[in-house]
């Protein structure tokens, strides 16, 4: 039975791998354009769902470039990341008050949410979801990763990174996918730990700010071009895309997302 369930979910990758590099091969027809103001961000879920976000507010959009909702705090100072992973429980980081807040699909308040300096990460510089409604940190102050169970108990400590591997740690970008949580360090490329947060290995792509993992690839920006890497066998691609000028892309089912500082174009595939 669980071998007949691993052949299940290798089948279904390589499938989503497939169509994902028909996709991105193929002509684009654009869809919308979504006006963004100077510094806003954005990310995407697995349903295609477009979430802008800037100092205090984010604005979801659906997969067609539709306005479906808008949050807005002033609380907690400016809004340092969004992790869209889980579309029913969005993670909202403020890195100046170390809190996170969490929201439902339609943008409103999602349970109490975490308050990281009443728990002695005061000095958290990012965070991501995790499976089982856990929580990934790194806690800048120690140099260490943490991963916090739902009841905010600490589940795993990796001890201070920085000693560990011998490198210089300032990572700017957390993300947990297919069970391995991959931690962006610019200067050193992206380390990668498994589920449990024993360290396997990094991949030497620098300088990066944001990145997209899809079954063994991990799709990013780099001086204007859009590349996929993969983890297992090493192979660099680059992509054409129908506006050379983006600096950030997503691509979500079919949809593909560009960023190019004034606004965000959402493409489908023909």
């Amino acid at each position: 039975m669980i071998k007949n369930i691993k052949i299940s979910s290798l089948s279904v990758l390589l499938i989503i791998v497939f169509i994902l590099f028909s996709f991105i091969t193929s002509d684009f027809v654009l869809i919308k354009s979504v006006t963004i103001e100077t510094g806003e961000k954005f990310t995407t879920d697995k349903l295609g769902n477009l979430y802008v976000f800037g100092s205090d507010n984010i604005r979801g959009y659906d997969k067609n470039g539709k306005q479906t909702a808008i949050y807005s705090n002033i609380n907690y100072g400016k809004i340092s990341l969004v992790d869209a992973s889980n579309p029913q429980k969005i993670m909202v980081f403020y890195k100046d008050f170390s809190r996170i807040i969490f929201l439902d699909n339609t943008l409103s308040i999602n349970g109490e949410g975490i308050d990281l300096a009443s728990l002695g990460f005061e000095m958290t510089t990012i965070s991501c979801t995790s499976a089982n409604n856990d929580t990934w940190i790194y806690d800048s102050r120690n140099y260490q990763i943490i991963k916090l169970d739902k009841n905010l108990g600490v589940l795993f400590n990796s001890g201070n990174l920085s000693q560990l591997l011998k490198i210089n740690m300032n990572p700017n970008f957390f993300l947990f996918q297919n069970d391995f949580l991959f931690l962006n360090n610019p200067e050193t490329g992206i380390l990668i730990f498994n589920t449990f947060g024993t360290y396997l290995k990094t991949i030497p792509i620098k300088e990066l700010q944001a990145f997209q993992v899809i079954g063994d690839n991990i799709y990013f920006c780099s001086k204007n071009k859009f590349k996929s890497y993969n983890i297992k066998t090493f192979e660099e691609k680059n992509f054409i895309l129908p506006d050379t000028n983006s600096t950030k892309v997503r691509i979500e089912q079919n949809r593909l997302y560009l960023f190019n500082e004034k606004q965000i174009d959402i493409y489908s595939n023909k």
